[in-house]
């Protein structure tokens, strides 16, 4: 063979022995990605390659080498600001390196993602999750509520920041899934009442005011409210009569069992009576949340049920001693029948105009703003109706998270991302899309509720998720103040729920009103905390705080300084009756209140009459002859 043609056949394979290496370069099969996480999460980064085996691997910070990083996994915990950058990786076989994309990580500096503890450790299958103290330490417990497991759990909050699951003497031995927090019998302790979505029956445990609870048992003493279970979605509590002890209403509907809502009556002895008239518990549909609120403003509670299975949601309007109205959508505004698979729902003045606006979570989300003249206006624009998710929305809460002093936004998608709006503070959100709470697309989450469980001001929030670990996240806070209030009920129930607290204060150069109204539950849409929570931006002091309690009782403060948490107990009222020549007062202050009784016969000097232990929510304190009085004033102060 002519030996130029050899030497250039020797060359031609050579080159082509060359180019053969070069196309062997690894070749990433999925690249590293973006991510947005909050403060104390964890991440994992990992990257696919093939190449020449054995492959090797080096991860790079912003260009520089991570030492001992040498996988094709990189993990990350307790993130923290100086995590934020650029990661990358380097693999390499016999045929040379490649360098992957650079995944760019923004760290939240919003909320702190816990990891520690057993709220985020333990194992379970939750459904609900209910913020209450138990202990009347200050403190919010939590009670996170189980399916397919062993038990609900229970967590103290032990008041450094931490919390430690209770296991013994609380609550405990069965698995209901939805709880809801209220003192039942006014005796100043919260106690727990739980139904289950496996109609595995029903649990009312009393708060022995010792640190331990007694679940009833006897249905013949306490009533039918321990005998009738079903498979139910929901219970939240509400004096909807106003007689100073809160009932409770159970919402009916995982598409099996009895299909009838239940409302029960609280007899003011201990007992419950079950209501059997009206629509309300009597309309055959899969409900899921019942959440009460007085949306007129008329002084008792309405409450709004969800359905899904594609039946109509409806509002029940309280007429008084004549029961419930179920509204039409003529009546309200409301295409009742929208969205036909709900949820979750919950009640907020988002727009600070004194009236409750309402949020339904479901296959499509809906925002109803209250007109004011008991009709709602659908809202048809913005991120906050018109974002898709993968299936469907299933929880919703209002929280003034960065104490703006306007509600923001909460939503539990189900096998999706949650979702946060930011309240812009002109009648319109904005979607947050940084940070864990809503860009961890791993867990099945649906339930949460706020809570300010540390006390410094700033709400906090538990996520429940269905598959594996629940998420706690603590609000690491910013410069805005803050005021939060804790109310006494006397002449309403204790707990104060149907209670709406207004304050006045001017931020941002605007004084205007804020509203937050003491609930009693509602899953899904949680339990937050009961105690009053408001955002105040720059303003060191409100102007004016109105609390309006259940009982019509009117009480305001003025000039209240920001920064602090307030117990406001209600007043007590007196009543006075012409009886045969006597005449007698009588006390409405609650239960176990001391008070000195006082007359006056000039509204200045004051003189005690005698020395009051209420045993009783309203009941006589003294007999006077009423010939032998003058014009006197009488009140009641407390001890």
């Amino acid at each position: 063979m002519n030996t130029r043609i050899q030497s250039n056949i020797a060359v031609i394979l050579i080159w082509l022995g060359t180019s053969g290496a070069a196309f062997a370069l690894p070749v990433f099969t999925t690249q590293p990605k973006d991510a947005s996480v909050s403060l104390g999460a964890n991440l994992t980064i990992q990257v696919f390659a093939s190449g020449i085996a054995p492959l090797s691997y080096q991860w790079h910070f912003n260009d520089a080498e991570i030492a001992r990083e040498i996988k094709r996994t990189l993990i990350l915990t307790n993130i923290q600001v100086v995590s934020a950058g650029g990661y990358s990786v380097v693999v390499t076989d016999s045929s040379g390196s490649v360098t992957s994309l650079v995944a760019r990580l923004d760290v939240d500096p919003t909320f702190t993602m816990i990891a520690t503890g057993p709220i985020v450790t333990d194992t379970g299958t939750a459904a609900g999750v209910a913020w209450g103290d138990y202990e009347n330490d200050g403190f919010p417990d939590l009670l996170v509520g189980n399916i397919n497991s062993p038990v609900d759990f229970f967590y103290r909050n032990k008041g450094d920041g931490t919390f430690e699951r209770v296991l013994t003497n609380v609550i405990g031995g069965l698995s209901y899934g939805f709880g809801a927090w209220a003192d039942y019998d006014n005796d100043g302790f919260l106690d727990l009442y739980s139904v289950s979505a496996r109609d595995l029956g029903v649990g009312l445990f009393h708060n022995e005011g010792n640190g331990t609870f007694l679940r009833l048992t006897n249905a013949a003493v306490v009533g039918p409210i321990l005998s009738e279970h079903s498979f139910s979605g929901s219970t939240a509590w509400g004096d909807y009569d106003n007689d100073g002890f809160v009932d409770v209403f159970v919402a009916n509907g995982t598409f099996q069992g009895d299909l009838k809502n239940f409302l029960y009556h609280n007899q003011g002895n201990g007992t419950f009576a079950k209501v059997t008239n009206g629509s309300i518990v009597n309309d055959l549909q899969t409900s899921w949340t019942g959440a009460w609120a007085d949306y007129d403003d008329d002084g008792r509670l309405d409450i709004f049920v969800t359905h899904n299975n594609g039946e109509d949601n409806q509002l029940f309007h309280n007429d008084g001693p004549s029961g419930f109205t179920k509204l039409t959508a003529a009546q309200t505004g409301i295409p009742l029948h929208d969205g036909g698979y709900s949820r979750g729902c919950a009640w907020g003045d988002y727009d600070n105009d004194g009236y409750l606006d309402l949020f339904v979570a479901g296959q499509t989300n809906l925002l109803y703003h209250n007109k004011g003249d008991g009709t709602f206006t659908k809202i048809t624009t913005g991120e906050i109706v018109t974002n898709a998710t993968i299936f469907e929305s299933i929880g919703c809460t209002w929280v003034d998270y960065d104490n703006d002093g306007y509600l923001d936004l909460f939503v539990i998608n189900i096998n999706d991302k949650n979702a946060f709006y930011h309240n812009n503070g002109n009648g319109t959100f904005t979607k947050i899309k940084t940070g864990s709470m809503v860009n961890d697309g791993t867990i099945n989450s649906v339930d949460a509720a706020w809570a300010d469980y540390d006390n410094d001001g700033f709400m906090d929030v538990v996520i429940a998720n269905a598959d594996g670990t629940n998420s706690l996240f603590h609000n690491n806070g910013n410069t805005n103040h803050w005021i939060n209030f804790k109310l006494v009920g006397t002449a309403s129930n204790r707990s104060a729920i149907g209670a709406k607290v207004r304050v006045k204060a001017t931020i941002g150069g605007k004084t205007f009103w804020q509203r937050r109204d003491i609930a009693g539950g509602g899953s899904q849409e949680g339990q937050s905390d009961i105690r009053a929570s408001f955002g105040l931006g720059e303003a060191t002091n409100i102007d004016t705080v109105r609390i309006e309690w259940p009982s019509g009782t009117v009480e305001e403060l003025h000039n209240v300084a920001s920064k602090q948490f307030l117990t406001v107990t209600e007043p007590a009222r007196l009543k006075g009756s012409l009886i045969g020549g006597q005449y007698q007062l009588f006390l409405n202050g609650g239960i176990g209140f001391a008070y000195d009784l006082q007359a006056s016969t000039n509204l200045v000097d004051w003189t005690s009459l005698a020395n009051i232990l209420t045993t009783n929510m309203a009941m006589p304190v003294i007999t006077l002859d009423a010939a032998q009085m003058t014009q006197q004033y009488f009140r009641a102060v407390r001890q």
